[in-house]
């Protein structure tokens, strides 16, 4: 190859390398400028900073769903035994007028109970001086609201007791421990907890997402001189809020299959979700200061410190909660307060466990009582002193000098009674946890049943006082005195 041909190759060589070193280069370029345009796209679809509506209601919801999510899917099988024994001391007896009841120096109640199978099973011990007097057993179904109870010292016999039944008083009917709100639930075919929870926690989410009149402040809460500075977040549920919120719950309600099959089979599902439709007001005014008020108190880490509900205060009604934490370094300082329309009360407990119990007033604050906490979580005391202002005002008196003690070790308890330094009364617990397998409960075949009157009168003629009246005696009970309680012979 001559010179010229070679100089024309190496000229064509340079010039390709230079065609790839611009391609190459205008590659690079493009995808810089495709990295940038991405980047402010991506940035151009971020989510906004939330509102403190959004903030409020992610803290709430979060939570009330941990809260709910806590509770077992089944509670577990367990068994307890517990014996709380009353040693009453001369000192009160005298106080009370009673010096002759000097016979009465030890009450204990047992209790042996036992959770299986969603069955609650508790046997019954009663002794006065040590002397047993006698003994009940009762199961308990709470599924059906039924409580079997049997004392064998005084009938063979199970009563039946439904905890729904209403007690003729010389006030009226008294309601017994289900309200109407807990007869209706009773009606509910919720046999599973999780079916429960998850209702709970979608109803939840449905509800809260309507809360909208949320403003967020940074404030400074305090107990005693300990100080954090929170974000306060109140949301107000004014009527309309109130309003929007449940029309939401209701129109997600309506074709709820899974909210549905938790009514009776007979409830017209679909007219109920309408009637309280259509109840519902049209036009609800949006009156902050008519709002029931909840408030959370959130630290710099997110955790939640404090909350607080108000209720809108009217001509004779107000009421406002409040429980706040205040944490400095390892120690944690309480604060509950509840306020009325005329006074309140104000616990206020520092890091250490010491504390006071205020009345509250529009005007002023009054210290009732002091607590003083010495020792561990373990084993410890806590002694509760009256103030001087109890002592001039109920007892009128500063020389009695109330106190009560209370002493713990791991799970026992103790409280102790005094007035100046004399002994009135000792209550000691105890409780422990039984291990092993636990044996089946199983609720009686047959009973007879409080509520109806026939098989009622057949349990009363059916007791029989003898043994519990020998048991007395043997516990040395004066004969007068049980004449007085069970009735002559």
């Amino acid at each position: 190859m001559g010179k010229f041909a070679k100089s024309v190759k190496v000229l064509l060589t340079k010039i390709k390398y230079i065609k790839n070193i611009k391609l190459i280069a205008g590659i690079s370029v493009g995808v810089l400028v495709l990295a940038i345009a991405i980047t402010i796209l991506l940035a151009g679809m971020q989510s906004p900073p939330l509102t403190p509506a959004q903030q409020y209601i992610k803290l709430e919801t979060n939570l009330l769903h941990s809260l709910i999510n806590s509770v077992p899917d089944k509670s577990p099988d367990d068994a307890l035994v517990t014996n709380i024994d009353i040693l009453p001391a001369d000192a009160l007896l005298s106080l009370l007028g009673m010096e002759d009841m000097d016979w009465a120096q030890k009450f204990t109640v047992s209790m042996d109970a036992k959770l299986k199978d969603q069955l609650q099973e508790t046997l019954w011990g009663f002794k006065l001086n040590d002397k047993l007097l006698l003994t009940a057993n009762t199961i308990a179904d709470p599924a059906s609201g039924i409580t079997y109870l049997l004392v064998p010292s005084i009938s063979e016999h199970y009563l039946k007791i439904d905890d729904s039944i209403a007690i003729d008083t010389e006030g009226g009917a008294v309601a017994g421990s289900a309200t109407a709100i807990t007869d209706f639930l009773s009606t509910l075919n919720i046999s599973e907890t999780e079916v429960a929870k998850s209702l709970l926690n979608k109803y939840i989410d449905v509800f809260f997402a309507h809360m909208t009149e949320v403003d967020k402040q940074s404030e400074v809460i305090y107990i005693g001189d300990k100080t954090q500075t929170v974000d306060g977040y109140t949301n107000y549920i004014t009527e309309k809020v109130f309003t929007n919120a449940f029309r939401a719950v209701l129109n997600e309600a309506r074709s709820d299959v899974a909210l549905k099959a938790v009514f009776p089979e007979d409830t017209d599902y679909v007219e109920m979700i309408d009637t309280m439709l259509s109840n519902l007001s049209k036009d609800p005014a949006n009156d902050r200061n008519d709002a029931v008020v909840l408030k959370l108190y959130v630290d710099g880490d997110g955790h939640m410190v404090g909350r607080s509900l108000i209720l809108p205060e009217t001509e004779d009604s107000y009421m406002s909660v409040q429980c706040i934490t205040v944490t400095d370094g390892d120690s944690t300082a309480l604060k509950l307060r509840y306020e009325g329309i005329d006074m309140g009360y104000e616990l206020m407990l520092d890091g250490n466990g010491n504390g006071t119990l205020s009345m509250v007033q529009p005007d002023q604050s009054v210290i009732l009582a002091n607590l003083a906490y010495t020792g561990t979580k373990e084993n410890g005391t806590c002694q509760i002193t009256l103030s001087d202002f109890i002592e001039n005002t109920l007892l009128q008196s500063t020389e009695l000098d109330p106190k009560l003690e209370i002493k713990w070790i791991g799970s026992d308890l103790s409280f102790h009674l005094y007035l100046s330094t004399e002994r009135l009364v000792t209550v000691n617990t105890s409780t422990t946890s039984k291990e092993g397998p636990l044996e089946d409960i199983t609720v009686p075949e047959a009973s007879l049943d409080y509520s109806v009157q026939e098989e009622y009168e057949q349990y009363m003629q059916s007791i029989d006082w003898s043994v519990v009246r020998a048991n007395l005696l043997d516990a040395g009970v004066p004969k007068n005195i049980i004449d007085f309680l069970l009735g002559k012979e």
